[in-house]
């Protein structure tokens, strides 16, 4: 078994070229098919970087083999990205809830198999909730079964960004570097909140490179391009 946190503490290299593309900083999880996605984050403002768990080779102590630089998808260059961050949420630190209506706690980590695939969340004091018990994953949130309930298979999913909308501010930019920053501009969407409570951004905010940069300090960079339009 692999958990999450260790996952986030080592640099990714493919196997190819012996080559590092930095270390993974979250954890994806599309609800409707099941697919993990590691995130990694670079020093440059608004660049991200996303690996499918299933490229992932092995994850040693030192390193998280991935065969080859071409299994990378980065935001911006590849439009499919777009597309998986509007489909799926980032786990960590999202809120647990019973069926019975009880708050369980927040997750402190996610257990993957050896096929980097989603078998549960760790909540707070090592508390384990298997994959079968998990109704469904909304907005911030995660249902699970309480005794007696059926797994109800149930997966929403609001609509974060308009797809199209990127896609056409991609086809006008001229290059890689300049796909980079293209929040730069955007609008967010929705309130977006640091783990520290230190970033603070209302919904409506216009994003500048500032904010992208203040973003990437706090480790929200992935949630504000979630929430820009």
């Amino acid at each position: 078994m692999n958990r999450a946190t260790e996952l986030l503490t080592l640099p990714i290299m493919d196997m190819k070229r012996g080559k590092e593309h930095g270390k993974p900083t979250n954890l994806l999880l599309n609800p409707e098919n099941g697919q993990i996605h590691l995130v990694v984050s670079h020093e440059h403002p608004g660049a991200i970087t996303l690996v499918n768990g299933n490229n992932i080779v092995g994850a040693g102590t030192n390193y998280l083999l991935i065969e080859e630089e071409e299994v990378l998808k980065t935001l911006y260059a590849n439009s499919e990205v777009v597309e998986i961050l509007r489909d799926s949420y980032v786990l960590m630190s999202m809120e647990v809830v019973s069926s019975a209506g009880i708050r369980l706690g927040v997750i402190q980590d996610v257990v993957l198999d050896e096929r980097y695939e989603l078998t549960g969340i760790l909540l707070e004091e090592g508390r384990e909730i298997g994959r079968e018990e998990i109704l469904s994953v909304c907005h911030g949130m995660v249902f699970v079964r309480s005794g007696g309930d059926k797994n109800l298979q149930i997966h929403v999913k609001e609509p974060e960004i308009e797809i199209e909308e990127v896609q056409s501010e991609i086809s006008k930019s001229p290059s890689r570097e300049d796909a980079a920053s293209m929040p730069v501009g955007l609008t967010l969407k929705k309130d977006l909140v640091s783990e520290d409570g230190e970033f603070n951004l209302k919904a409506g905010t216009k994003i500048t490179e500032a904010i992208i940069s203040e973003a990437a300090n706090h480790d929200v960079l992935v949630q504000l391009a979630i929430y820009a339009e």
